[in-house]
């Protein structure tokens, strides 16, 4: 049942992403919703769920920006390996919303400079029809940053309270935001 709710959000937050947020750029450049959700859901130290949501996010983006299926989405997977192994390891006291701006900057060029090296690398060997410029991806990464930036928050807020719905309706204690 928690699968299918993370997957109708992110079917939601894609058709956000793609059905409005291209009327409304920052300097050309639109935030990239799954990922700040991801990032939520990372936060949340539940690495099954950040998982299912870094493969179902990921290969949504890669269909819908054209590029070579798997860019984002081994971006996502690694990203929420790398926070997995970071929260669960080297981080002994309780994560809050004031590690989301650091991680999502973080996150942000890692899964740009992940989704450009792949399909770079798919575009060399001829797999791909699609290449991407590097120096377009650099003049407008820091825009996406401010923009994630603005939008981190509430997304962390969507995750937790989808995260405490769960739990409640497993019959669990849920989380404070």
């Amino acid at each position: 049942m928690k699968y299918f709710i993370y997957f109708a959000a992110i079917i939601i937050l894609v058709g956000i992403n793609t059905g409005l947020f291209p009327y409304i750029k920052f300097f050309g450049v639109q935030p990239n919703l799954p990922l700040l959700f991801l990032v939520g859901a990372c936060l949340q130290r539940d690495a099954e769920d950040s998982f299912f949501i870094a493969l179902c996010a990921g290969l949504f983006l890669d269909t819908l920006s054209g590029i070579f299926i798997g860019s984002f989405t081994f971006g996502f997977l690694l990203l929420a390996l790398l926070l997995f192994v970071v929260i669960h390891r080297l981080v002994v006291f309780e994560l809050s919303w004031k590690y989301l701006f650091a991680v999502s900057i973080f996150a942000t060029v890692f899964t740009q400079a992940c989704a450009w090296a792949i399909n770079s690398a798919a575009f060399h060997y001829g797999w791909s029809q699609v290449s991407l410029n590097g120096s377009q991806l650099r003049n407008k990464i820091v825009f996406e940053i401010i923009y994630n930036l603005i939008l981190a928050y509430p997304l962390y807020a969507f995750a937790t309270f989808l995260k405490n719905g769960i739990l409640q309706l497993q019959g669990k204690r849920h989380r404070i935001l």
